[in-house]
């Protein structure tokens, strides 16, 4: 699976990952740096291409930012 490294996405490009829910959502375990005991999670959010690739959290965020979409984003992420 590839990882895409452009910086921004297109409107359309963005609304179909939303309206398709096209999101992949990893959970990593925060540690205790005392007793290195997980204490929580946290999720990395990456949208899906059509090709199967993934568009990292950066981008995906960055563009929802851009095109006014960050709410709807925020909500997808929250479901």
């Amino acid at each position: 699976m590839t990882t895409r490294t452009d910086p921004s996405l297109s409107l359309s490009a963005l609304k179909e990952i939303l309206s398709d829910e096209k999101i992949v959502v990893h959970f990593q375990s925060i540690l205790s740096a005392h007793n290195h005991s997980v204490i929580g999670f946290e999720g990395l959010v990456r949208g899906k291409l059509p090709g199967g690739g993934l568009i990292p959290p950066i981008s995906l965020f960055n563009s929802a930012k851009k095109y006014g979409l960050t709410l709807e984003l925020d909500r997808l992420c929250r479901e």
